[in-house]
């Protein structure tokens, strides 16, 4: 992709190393100017090419071939006709997820065949063959623990009964079970659907209700409230659906009468399941009705599609359970890394996402001696395609993790 102009992509069929911008003259415009590729770029651009003697970027095209500087290109994904063949992105994955050692290896060879090349000698480079080395240390796998019972069931639950249960540890080959470690009574909630759903919603609210009676799952859920929409509506009737119940249940009215905005004081947390039905693009409602929740109504939410309950199968439930239990705050399950590090450590993610309109920065970090317990946070970029996060910007998520 050209990170100048209008960011067109192209596809590069080879480098020309015989030319580079200094000596690349073409004709340029109505009047067939000659000019160099150099001054092109700085007078229609006004970009500045720095290394006057890198090769280009040949692109090949039905009128004729252009040429590009490798300094104003970068990378971009996978092409579609490329994601359609199985074989080639079989390979591509193959060499993605390589071992260390084996990436260390092609790193190398990769260096080596660069390093002998006509190019490299005639420009005076010197490639090391070697990496640097650092000293570190390979931190055993820690273990997951669960409660060693469920002991937790209680319409009524003690001050006692929050405490730290029995932890048993789990290896990798155990599938994590229906015990959680901080459990989160579910007593208001609401579905959200469609019509057609309905039956799905009061079939999924009994299949709660009756894993939590039956015991098969460690957290106490009462039924909640089913809203129930037109077949017909789209995105803007879910919205205005969501917007009546949290006025009217979330937030209420005063003792006057007067309708409250923000959320009554309660020990019970809200949160709202959506069914997504078929007939709305599901990316498209996920998306628009996520953000108006986190915004105008912010509320706990599950989003579900109607396809999946249709499974009828308990350990999609328990799951979703597991999921919403998480959400709310409790704890699934706990981490013991034992002497290996402290029990004050915090483990962060940062990435950089470029799909989109906007790079955006994704910030993870644990604040809890279990590393159960996360503080999140998004923000744009400065500049689409921009890899690296300014200073200024980590020093306020860490300030506010910490």
């Amino acid at each position: 992709m050209a990170k100048y102009g209008p960011h067109r992509t192209y596809k590069v069929h080879q480098i020309k190393w015989s030319m580079n911008p200094k000596d690349y003259i073409f004709d340029h415009g109505d009047e067939k100017a000659r000019t160099n590729m150099i001054d092109y770029f700085l007078t229609a651009y006004g970009v500045k090419i720095h290394s006057v003697n890198q090769p280009l970027f040949e692109i090949r095209q039905k009128r004729q071939n252009i040429y590009l500087p490798p300094e104003l290109c970068t990378l971009v994904g996978i092409p579609a006709k490329i994601r359609e063949n199985k074989r080639v992105m079989a390979d591509i994955r193959q060499s993605l997820f390589q071992k260390p050692h084996e990436r260390i290896r092609s790193i190398k060879e990769l260096n080596r065949m660069i390093s002998d090349s006509k190019e490299v000698k005639e420009w005076n480079l010197d490639i090391n063959l070697e990496p640097d080395t650092i000293e570190a240390r390979v931190l055993k796998r820690p273990q997951i623990y669960q409660p060693a019972n469920a002991s937790y069931h209680d319409k009524q639950p003690s001050a006692q009964a929050s405490s730290q249960p029995a932890a048993r540890p789990l290896d990798d080959t155990k599938i994590l079970g229906t015990i959680v470690h901080q459990p989160i009574p579910f007593r208001k909630w609401a579905i959200f659907c469609l019509e057609k759903d309905v039956h799905h919603g009061e079939y999924l609210n009994d299949r709660f209700y009756e894993l939590s009676e039956e015991r098969r799952f460690d957290i106490y859920v009462d039924y909640g409230d089913i809203v129930e929409l037109s077949n017909k509506s789209g995105i803007e009737a879910f919205k205005e659906a969501i917007d009546d119940y949290y006025l009217k249940y979330v937030c209420g009215k005063d003792a006057n009468g007067r309708q409250l905005t923000k959320p009554r004081k309660t020990k019970d947390l809200y949160f709202f399941l959506i069914i997504m039905p078929d007939s709305i693009k599901q990316e498209h409602l996920y998306t628009a009705l996520k953000n108006k929740i986190n915004t105008d109504s912010p509320v706990i939410s599950q989003f579900v599609s109607s396809k999946t309950i249709q499974k009828y199968n308990d350990r999609i439930y328990i799951n979703i359970l597991r999921q919403i239990n998480a959400k709310l705050g409790g704890d699934l399950w706990r981490l013991n890394f034992g002497a290996e590090i402290s029990r004050k450590t915090m483990l962060v993610g940062i990435d950089v996402c470029h799909k989109g309109k906007q790079s955006i920065i994704g910030f993870c970090a644990t604040y809890d001696e279990h590393m159960c317990k996360y503080y999140t946070q998004a923000s744009p970029q400065g500049q689409k395609g921009q890899e690296i996060i300014s200073s200024g910007v980590l020093q306020e998520y860490f300030k506010s993790a910490f």
